[in-house]
C-alpha cells in the first residue's frame, strides 16, 4: 500500500513537472515574442528621432539661413544677378520643403499643418 501510495504521489510530481515544463516554454515563448517587438519599437523611436532632429535642423539651420539670404537680396537694388540669385535661393527652399514633407510624412508629423 505504501509503495503504491508513493509511485501515485510520484506520477503526480512528474504530471506537475510536465504541466510547469509547459507552461515555463510558453511564457518563455511570449517574452521573446515580446522583447522582439520592443526592440523593434527601440529602433522604430530611435529612427524617428534622428529623423526629426535632422529635419529640425535642416528647418532651423539651413532653411533660417535660406530665408535670411532671400530677403539681404530682396532687399538691394533690382538686378539681373540678384534676380537670379533670389531665383536660384527660392529653388533651394522649395527643395528643402520637399525633402522636410517627404521626411515627415514617412514618420510623422512634426510641426502642425
Amino acid at each position: 500500500m505504501l509503495a503504491y501510495r508513493f509511485v501515485v504521489a510520484m506520477r503526480r510530481v512528474e504530471g506537475f513537472n510536465a504541466e510547469l515544463e509547459h507552461r515555463v516554454a510558453v511564457a518563455n515563448g511570449q517574452l521573446r515574442a515580446t522583447l522582439a517587438r520592443e526592440q523593434a519599437l527601440g529602433v522604430a523611436n530611435a529612427r524617428m528621432s534622428e529623423r526629426i532632429d535632422l529635419v529640425r535642423d535642416l528647418h532651423d539651420g539651413f532653411g533660417g539661413s535660406l530665408l535670411g539670404a532671400i530677403a539681404g537680396l530682396e532687399a538691394q537694388p533690382p538686378s539681373v544677378q540678384r534676380a537670379q540669385a533670389v531665383d536660384v535661393l527660392k529653388d533651394l527652399r522649395d527643395d528643402l520643403r520637399l525633402v522636410i514633407d517627404a521626411t515627415t510624412r514617412a514618420g510623422g508629423r512634426i510641426w502642425p499643418t
